[in-house]
């Protein structure tokens, strides 16, 4: 069919689970490698306990800090829309459905089950964090603007718009171990970790 090679749980266009569990489908694993696929990414999902969560004093020091830096954090308004959009477009265009899917509910359907908030500077869209029912995300910075702790402000306030939807939980399936450290911070622990592999087709003969 001209295919040239096989990712087994790439990330986009979509995925059941990202990659192969490597504890629970250890023998995959080593099947694959045997039979000359390779290795990549490890991937990690997360869970946190929402019931006890409680905001760390920094958090709340840094968002004030923040304010002062002329940095706002709030729920998503319908004015946000468009501008929101365009900023997904820029910098995290295969987050874009998953977002309008949020809004569709927030702002025109039912908004119990999801959340939006917006990290703005000086009114400009520079980060976001969107929650369906349990699951945490997409969530996401400006890269030029990582690295100043609005992302664990984002990410608080979210858990904490989580909690008060009554969930207990909050989960996500994909992350990595850099990112891994901010969501620990926050009380996410591992729960599966999986394993992204490729297959080259290009050496292979036809099958009679």
């Amino acid at each position: 069919a001209g295919v040239s090679r096989v990712l087994y749980g790439p990330y986009i266009p979509s995925y059941l689970t990202p990659g192969i569990d490597v504890n629970a489908y250890a023998g995959a694993v080593a099947f694959l490698n045997a039979t000359g696929a390779t290795e990549g990414g490890r991937p990690l999902s997360m869970k946190a306990n929402l019931t006890n969560y409680r905001v760390e004093r920094h958090v709340e020091d840094h968002e004030a800090d923040l304010v002062g830096e002329g940095i706002a954090i709030r729920r998503a308004e319908p004015t946000d829309i468009l501008p929101l959009i365009a900023f997904l477009e820029v910098h995290f265009p295969h987050w874009k459905p998953d977002a309008i899917g949020v809004m569709r509910d927030l702002f025109g359907g039912d908004p119990r089950g999801v959340t939006l908030h917006l990290a703005l500077e000086h009114g400009e869209i520079i980060g976001y964090a969107q929650t369906r029912a349990e699951r945490f995300g997409p969530f996401g910075v400006n890269e030029a603007c990582r690295g100043r702790g609005i992302g664990g402000v984002l990410l608080s306030r979210a858990l904490r718009a989580m909690r008060a939807q009554g969930f207990h939980s909050a989960w996500f399936l994909w992350t990595s171990d850099r990112t891994a450290k901010l969501y620990g911070q926050h009380g996410f622990e591992e729960v599966r970790r999986f394993v992204m592999m490729t297959k080259n087709l290009a050496s292979i003969d036809h099958l009679s």
